[in-house]
């Protein structure tokens, strides 16, 4: 090449040659104005003489400076130098689609993907009055924010740009007269469509064709047009059809097959007509919405798309195809769709999504791997990675292998891939598939080693592949909105921690820290220690392990960044922010549970109790029923938003279901007796009560929350019985009490709503000397203060409580101060005190609706008009 390392072209330095080309040579060179490092692109010394190839050089400078797209390789200067002509581009670092596609086919995820950012730039060209002329897989490249379409070198100006809302591109006349004379052909043969190669002008549509084919391959790893010499590929071109994507790839989407051979058709008015309509139609296919439109029957999905040749492959499989029922103890549930809402009751509250039953069969299919090394004795290597796959599905407890092919008809998911060979190093590729519509759920990173250590490479394969489909069994998060699924050890730590979640958390804690060190990628053991940690109040450790994962925020998928920036606004006290977050996740990821649960959650923290139960609705059974037992706090939201509209036979019937499937547990016989109250049916609230007492729990908690539901519904003397028999219950724990603060506060607390005040007043001053900045101390002497009508001494406790100023106090500080000025007759600052609360992040729980202290305020306007449901 020309220049050497060191030479200068203006203010570029030049550092090294990049390659060269037809239409010119280029290097890498330094803007010494800028200190950046761009791309300098000149024509070649020994061709600076043709006039027609300098003047398709200043054509590509116009037709580049025109272009501003995050998917075309921008253009920063056009200069001379000695008689060079040069323009300065920005250099990219990546490979072209061309070498990338040396070593294999793209999956079909990524292929969407590029297709889309090509169809993009295509369109912006298109609507600049720019054809591209030479698009083909090495005029494209790789980066790591994907692909950018370069050297416009063929380019051709058109002479009229079109307006957004004009006639179509292809439709516009043509700059005159054309380089290109009729028995010239430019361009690559393999991607040249036929009006081309018959020496006819371009238009947008012949950007089409070659997109075309630059997917097909992008898919297969083949051409689409092919031959031995230049005269057999332009016939191919001219009179044959290529091959069915299908046949190349059996997990080609059929909409994105149907697509590429639209492009591919040899007249140009039955191709698309523009980049834009192509543009909407990927998008359609890579969309969430396209499933009902993709959908085919399994037996097509998974055996005839792929024609005699693929279904040959898996009877010759016959023992390796394993049906995988993911079904297993704990936290390993088959899965299921969750019914329709016309499956649900229209009155009478609705059916229980833990009960939520659905005949959908979604086993996963294992199919046989495919052989690309090229190497035909290897083929025998397909069966042992699935037999392997299976071996260690089976093992795990989450699959079983079926008798027959037959078998397959219905199956929901596949677990599929190809191996490849580079010299002495075997790599093996996995991915899992919607056996329905052919859309890539996950795509596993290679595994690569060794020919000779190929157990080891098996090994690997089986924890990743059985990680994530027990993962995927939970329905808790699709694995589809993963940067990472767990291996299975990682996976089996991650499972007993959520067991754990809620009832023992340092426990918990332990086990998502081993997943974490089994698995340093998987992010949701980390999410889940930080919620632990939070929920145990040591916000220290929470943040501290929060942090990371803001760090890694740029390596994670959407979904998930919806859930960091979602935590991240609830530790402000953005209570609606927040919701907006897990709102949109949920959208993203309608068929699994996590982000449903959260935005039940959350709406339910927002005295949101419709839309809570609207939202906990669409949580799978599959996901709950496992959990029921030993997560009763997910359950939560449903109960307690069920109370909050009054529909307490709802609830009562959701509460008795829990308690039929768990007879031990506290948590659901509480709610039993709070929904039996709600109805107005004491007697049968406290027996439910007196036999909930014998069962292992606090009963102190018990009998206190009855006790505030008791008085919440009128019931004031029956509250405040029971609230004595709750301080009975925890001074007969007298020796424990001692020892432990939060049977001393509970005992306080059992005073309290005992109106046994000097008892209340007494065990507060006491715990309040020993922790100076507990805020519910200090709140509690506040409005026992009000109540005795000691003015001073109640203003000054609220003052402290104005003077707080730590974080992650979510306005129980200002709540607080309401409760004291309701007390002491202030209504009016009461009630902006308790809505300042809200603001700063107080959430309504439970506990904001029994509240005996917001007793005074029920005839207040702006009060009723703040408790009342919003939605």
């Amino acid at each position: 090449m020309g220049l050497s390392p060191g030479s200068r072209l203006g203010p570029y330095e030049i550092v090294a040659p990049v390659g060269a080309g037809g239409m010119g040579e280029v290097y890498r060179a330094t803007d010494t104005r800028l200190h950046r490092t761009v791309a300098i692109k000149i024509i070649s010394a020994d061709l600076s003489g043709h006039s027609e190839l300098r003047q398709r050089f200043e054509r590509e400078a116009r037709a580049i400076s025109s272009l501003s797209h995050p998917h075309i390789c921008p253009l920063f200067d056009v200069g001379q130098e000695g008689g060079l002509e040069y323009l300065v581009l920005e250099y990219l670092e990546g490979e072209t689609l061309a070498a990338s596609l040396t070593k294999r086919p793209l999956p079909i995820d990524q292929v969407l993907r590029y297709a889309i950012e090509i169809a993009s730039a295509l369109d912006a060209a298109h609507r600049h009055g720019i054809v591209h002329r030479d698009l083909k897989p090495g005029n494209v490249i790789l980066t790591k924010t994907g692909a950018k379409l370069l050297d416009f070198g063929l380019a051709k100006l058109q002479a009229y740009v079109a307006p957004l809302a004009g006639p179509a591109v292809s439709a516009l006349p043509t700059e005159k007269p054309p380089l290109t004379g009729r028995h010239t052909i430019l361009g690559t043969f393999h991607y040249m469509a036929p009006e081309l190669l018959e020496g006819k002008e371009a238009d947008a549509r012949s950007d089409l064709f070659a997109f075309g084919a630059t997917v097909y391959e992008m898919a297969t790893g083949r051409k689409a047009f092919d031959g031995a010499t230049q005269a057999s590929v332009i016939a191919a071109i001219l009179e044959r059809e290529p091959e069915p994507m299908s046949r190349q790839q059996p997990l080609t989407p059929p909409a994105l097959e149907r697509l590429v051979g639209r492009c591919l058709m040899k007249d140009p008015d039955e191709r698309w007509q523009t980049a834009r309509d192509l543009l909407a139609e990927l998008q359609w296919v890579s969309h969430d919405s396209s499933a009902s439109a993709l959908t085919t029957p399994v037996g097509s999905a998974v055996m005839k798309r792929g024609h005699r040749r693929r279904a040959g492959s898996l009877v010759t499989a016959g023992a390796v195809v394993a049906m995988l029922a993911l079904a297993g103890a704990g936290y390993i549930a088959t899965m299921r769709r969750t019914p329709s809402a016309a499956t649900m009751p229209a009155s009478g509250g609705p059916e229980s999504a833990a009960d939520a039953k659905s005949p959908v069969d979604d086993r996963v299919v294992v199919g046989p791997f495919e052989n690309r090394t090229g190497d035909r004795s290897l083929d025998a290597y397909s069966s042992v990675i699935a037999d392997r796959l299976v071996h260690g599905l089976t093992e795990a407890g989450v699959g079983t292998i079926a008798a027959s092919v037959a078998a397959i008809a219905g199956a929901r998911a596949a677990v599929t891939g190809a191996y490849y060979a580079h010299d002495s190093m075997l790599e093996i590729d996995a991915r899992i598939t919607d056996a329905r519509t052919g859309r890539i759920k996950y795509t596993f990173e290679p595994i690569t080693g060794p020919r000779t250590a190929s157990e080891a490479l098996l090994g690997k394969l089986q924890q990743n592949v059985s990680g994530a489909a027990a993962f995927a069994s939970l329905r808790y998060i699709g694995i589809e909105q993963l940067s990472h699924a767990p291996t299975y050890d990682a996976y089996r730590e991650f499972a007993a921690g959520m067991d754990l979640f809620g009832g023992d958390y340092s426990t918990a804690i332990k086990h998502f820290e081993r997943s974490a060190e089994l698995d340093s990628q998987f992010l949701w053991s980390r999410m889940h220690m930080v919620t632990a940690y939070e929920n145990q109040g040591q916000w220290d450790r929470a943040l501290e392990t929060f942090t990371p994962l803001v760090d890694r925020r740029n390596r994670l998928t959407v979904y998930e960044r919806m859930i960091i920036d979602w935590w991240q606004a609830r530790i402000r006290g953005q209570r609606a922010e927040a919701l907006a977050r897990v709102v949109e996740a949920q959208k993203m990821d309608p068929d699994n549970g996590m982000a449903g649960w959260l935005v039940a959650a959350a709406s339910v923290s927002l005295n949101r109790p419709q839309a809570a139960l609207d939202a906990y609705r669409t949580v799978p059974s599959e996901m709950l029923r496992p959990i029921r037992a030993s997560a009763t706090w997910m359950f939560w939201p449903e109960l307690t938003a069920l109370h909050m509209i009054g529909d307490f036979s709802g609830e009562l019937r959701q509460a008795r279901d829990h308690v039929q499937f768990v007879p031990q547990s506290i948590d659901y016989r509480q709610a039993e007796a709070r929904a039996l109250v709600g109805a107005g049916r004491v007697a049968e609230a406290l027996r439910v009560l007196d036999d909930a007492l014998a069962l292992p729990g606090s009963g102190g908690q018990l009998m206190l929350a009855v006790a505030q539901e008791l008085r919440a519904h009128g019931q004031r003397q029956a509250s405040i019985d029971l609230a004595n028999r709750a301080a009975a219950w925890y001074r007969s724990r007298s020796t424990e009490i001692a020892a432990t603060a939060s049977d001393r506060f509970g005992l306080a607390r059992a005073f309290y709503v005992a109106e046994r005040w000097n008892n209340a007043r007494q065990m507060f001053e006491g715990e309040i000397r020993q922790f100076p900045n507990t805020v519910d101390y200090a709140g509690y002497l506040g409005v026992l203060a009000a109540r005795r009508g000691d003015r001073a001494e109640a203003e000054r406790r609220s003052a402290s409580l104005r003077s707080v100023d730590r974080p992650y106090m979510f306005g129980e500080h200002t709540f607080w101060r309401g409760k004291i000025a309701t007390l002491l007759h202030d209504e009016e600052i009461a009630v902006d005190l308790l809505r300042e609360a809200f603001a700063q992040g107080k959430p309504f729980t439970i506990d904001v609706h029994r509240d005996m202290d917001l007793e005074p305020l029920q005839n207040n306007a702006g009060f009723r008009g703040l408790m009342r449901p919003k939605g």
